[in-house]
């Protein structure tokens, strides 16, 4: 023992706490893989979220102009503030597009923020419809 104080463990940063409930904005980018038609549009909603850990589940709902349905959410929230969050997607309000129905999201969380990307390829039915891509981006801010 050299005499000298020790200094205390640093602890690990601990993630921010998504449990609650939060006002989203679901931003739906689209392209038609037959002739490149695109569009966008918004689709309101809510989430409700438990967090155990780094690990939390809860449901979205989103209302109109877009379909509207609700769904089961569950993910991670990483000591960094990384999150991943798994679930469905809204149906379009007009068109022959299906709501996807297994989305994986990846973004990032602030105390009273969170931002999350997800990709999917669909078919939608119809003559001239088929393949679309679709980027969903949520925002959300807690109440």
């Amino acid at each position: 023992d050299s005499g000298s104080p020790t200094a205390p463990p640093t602890p690990a940063p601990s993630a921010i706490s998504v449990t609650g409930t939060w006002n989203t904005s679901v931003l739906v980018q689209f392209r038609r893989n037959v002739d490149g038609y695109a569009g966008s549009f918004t689709c309101p909603g809510q989430m409700t979220l438990t967090q155990t850990g780094g690990t939390f589940r809860g449901f979205a709902v989103i209302n109109p102009p877009c379909g509207a349905s609700s769904f089961d959410v569950s993910g991670t929230v990483q000591p960094n503030n990384e999150v991943t969050l798994t679930g469905a997607g809204p149906r379009p309000g007009a068109g022959p597009c299906p709501a996807p129905t297994n989305l994986t999201y990846t973004g990032l969380l602030t105390a009273n923020q969170i931002s999350v990307h997800a990709a999917a390829n669909l078919d939608c039915p119809g003559e001239g419809e088929g393949m679309h891509h679709f980027d969903y981006v949520v925002t959300g801010f807690k109440r």
